[in-house]
């Protein structure tokens, strides 16, 4: 019975990679399961396929249930929108709870490590008999690093593992390994050096864990409370149409039409801001392969070139807060993504126009609600005759000069054709019918909303800068973060014999992310003049505490390497105290914020979509009707 189950499920991983709608999604979800569980490849496609198959059915059932009970567009749109929510929250929270999963392991695995390791007193057979009590995801990991560990070219082993995973801590244990291996265990301060790095990687781990769930605790249910109140739209519609029918011309009209997308866009970009802000720093480079691409183009080539002669001083401003930032992303990229933002916002936005446009003059010719006050005390035949009739006049005459002798004709038309005997109905329905035509005629794109479009598309054009400035203006926890990583590495290395300064370089360069330029650029320059390659590191730098231990690196040729970093690990511990009260700080003001944006949807749906048409419309019906008895006075 398993192994049937274990033949449907790589069957169905088999169906899914070549199925167009799971093709890239698999693909996706493979990525990510190999990057933090890398092992036997059978058992990957089998976690793929069991996911992709909750997803087909979750989405099934979800599509099933907003639009086969009531079919309409606003529940096709709704039904797509949910399923892409939906795959996306089920695909991160499974990825999040794993990658949870592994720092827990991880955990145990480093304490019985060091358990092991009084014991046998070597890396390697202490790795190997903590596999044994570890659960599956860590037994990989474990059984990666001991074969590194006894492999014959264990640098060239240990750099192809550091590309395959971007978990920070299981590259540190390997680091602390092969350092250990390689130039043996010292004693520090009367304690092994090998066995106080691995307390201090536990610590670590403990504080990332306790922040996973500290931030997870914070934003619990936000993302629900993002997303859900799209669901009022047609129960207001409902609601508003049955106390208040006129209202119909609102819903159907151009402002109705345009309101729903908006909608849209604010829960999505809700939802996509509480994602953002909940997630913690990792190690992981982002890359950029599409936009690469598009770059490298002809024609945008040529345009990048023309761009960067007329606006050479900004270009060069921006590519100095992209390598600052630690960006992959350059300048050329970061044009082209708001060129691509501002034209998909000025498409859509036009499209949205002319179908509002043309939705509300098929409200106008064919909904027919002004015709209720005739219909309302007559049989159902006639009332049907009446609303036929009225919507063909209506028709015939959308695109004449509404004049007297129009009125003068549709009235002779409405009594010949019996649909009215009484002249004084006949000539008042005449009437709406003219306003009904003059408003069809009103519909057209008018130059305020083309400036508003225009004005809508300026803004995307500047979101991709205003998003970097709003990453920089948090990247201080980044940077904190990555130099006390840098702190962790160097108290494992300042006590190795023969350690050079070109060594601990390179070794912070495998885990940088916002530094990573600055490290390679001083690791090239290095062999040609040592001090002025670190001078130029610092130059380029302005966050006090790297510039502080580019300072140190400065002096280890005087007074040597363990002298220059004696004060290493009170830095850290000062660090470590500093972001524990930032982290505080942070979550507190983020998750107050994050309250504030998941709150907005709801509100402004049920102003903007029921307060606020029902308040106009019923001082409009009041104003109207105190005219009419101002004019009976």
């Amino acid at each position: 019975m398993k192994q049937r189950l274990e033949t449907l499920e790589l069957y169905l991983y088999t169906f899914f990679s070549k199925f167009l709608l799971t093709k890239h999604l698999i693909t996706v979800v493979r990525s990510q399961y190999e990057n933090l569980c890398p092992g036997d490849i059978r058992r990957i496609k089998r976690k793929c396929s069991r996911l992709i198959l909750l997803l087909t059915v979750c989405s099934f059932l979800l599509f099933l249930l907003l639009f086969m009970l009531q079919p309409s567009l606003l529940n096709i749109s709704l039904a797509i929108f949910y399923i892409f929510l939906m795959g996306n929250e089920i695909l991160r929270l499974t990825m999040s709870g794993m990658e949870r999963k592994i720092l827990r392991q991880l955990e145990q695995f480093l304490l019985d490590v060091r358990h092991y390791y009084y014991t046998t007193h070597s890396v390697a057979e202490a790795i190997l008999e903590a596999i044994t009590y570890s659960g599956y995801e860590m037994r990989i990991h474990g059984a990666m690093i001991y074969e590194i560990l006894i492999s014959a070219d264990v640098r060239e082993e240990a750099q192809k593992y550091h590309q395959s995973t971007h978990n920070t801590f299981l590259k540190l244990f390997l680091t602390q390994c092969i350092n250990a291996m390689e130039y043996g265990d010292q004693v520090v301060n009367g304690e092994s050096l090998f066995v106080a790095n691995i307390g201090n990687l536990r610590r670590d781990i403990q504080n990332r864990l306790l922040q996973i769930d500290a931030f997870r605790y914070a934003f619990s249910g936000l993302v629900m409370v993002s997303v859900l109140p799209l669901l009022a739209l047609n129960p207001i519609r409902v609601w508003g149409t049955d106390n208040l029918p006129e209202l119909e011309a609102f819903y159907s009209g151009k402002s109705g039409t345009i309101a729903i997308p908006v909608f849209f866009l604010l829960s999505l970009i809700s939802y996509r801001m509480i994602v953002v802000m909940q997630e913690i720093t990792s190690g992981e480079i982002k890359k950029h392969p599409w936009l690469f691409r598009f770059t490298k183009l002809r024609l945008v080539e040529g345009f990048l070139r023309i761009y960067d002669r007329k606006h050479y001083g900004k270009t060069v401003k921006t590519r100095k807060m992209l390598k600052a930032m630690g960006e992959t992303l350059t300048s050329h990229m970061l044009l082209i993504k708001q060129i691509l933002y501002a034209l998909l916002v000025f498409l859509a936005g036009l499209m949205l126009l002319f179908f509002s446009q043309w939705k509300e003059q098929q409200t106008l010719l064919n909904e027919g609600s002004f015709l209720y006050a005739y219909t309302g005390a007559m049989e159902e035949g006639e009332a049907h005759f009446l609303q036929e009739e009225g919507l063909r006049i209506l028709n015939e005459y959308k695109e004449a000069e509404m004049t007297d002798q129009t009125k003068t004709a549709i009235t002779s038309q409405l009594l010949s054709s019996k649909v009215l005997t009484n002249r004084v109905l006949a000539e008042n329905l005449a009437e709406e019918l003219c306003s009904q035509a003059a408003a069809y005629q009103e519909c057209y794109i008018r130059w305020q909303e083309i400036l508003l479009l225009l004005l809508l598309t300026g803004i995307a054009y500047y979101v991709p800068f205003l998003v970097l400035l709003y990453r920089k203006k948090l990247q201080e926890m980044t940077m904190n973060l990555e130099v006390m990583q840098y702190q962790s590495i160097l108290m494992m290395l300042i006590h190795m014999p023969e350690m050079t300064v070109l060594s601990l370089l390179e070794a912070l360069e495998e885990f940088a992310v916002v530094f990573r330029i600055s490290l390679q650029d001083c690791i090239n320059d290095y062999s040609f003049s040592r001090e002025e390659a670190l001078e130029n590191m610092k130059s380029k730098e302005q966050f006090e505490p790297f510039c502080r231990m580019a300072d140190n690196f400065i002096i280890c040729d005087r007074i040597g390497i363990e002298k220059a970093f004696d004060e290493v690990e009170q830095d850290r511990m000062h660090f470590q105290e500093r972001q524990k009260l930032e982290l505080e700080k942070q979550l507190r003001d983020k998750s107050l914020l994050a309250k504030i944006i998941a709150y907005t949807p709801g509100m402004l749906i049920l102003t903007g979509y029921l307060i606020v048409p029902f308040s106009v419309e019923c001082i409009r019906q009041f104003v109207e009707s105190w005219s009419q008895i101002q004019a009976m006075v």
